[in-house]
């Protein structure tokens, strides 16, 4: 949905993607492995970043998208 077709108060549609059901041990690997990234993530932005603010102040934002966004 484009910015243009959306109006304020409508619901989005249903999700295009299918449900997957995942047990719960897979669930916690999984979570465990997102989060060790996310930690990752910061770590090199933060040895990066050539901004003492962002070294200081550990404000950031990083994000994990597949193909669709």
């Amino acid at each position: 949905m484009s910015v243009r077709e959306y109006e304020v108060g409508q619901q989005p549609g249903p999700p295009a993607r299918p449900r997957v059901e995942v047990d719960p041990v897979t669930l916690r690997v999984l979570g465990g492995a997102f989060r060790a990234i996310a930690k990752e993530m910061a770590s090199v932005l933060f040895r990066m970043s050539y901004s003492s603010i962002i070294r200081e102040s550990e404000d950031l934002g990083a994000g994990i998208f597949d193909a669709q966004g």
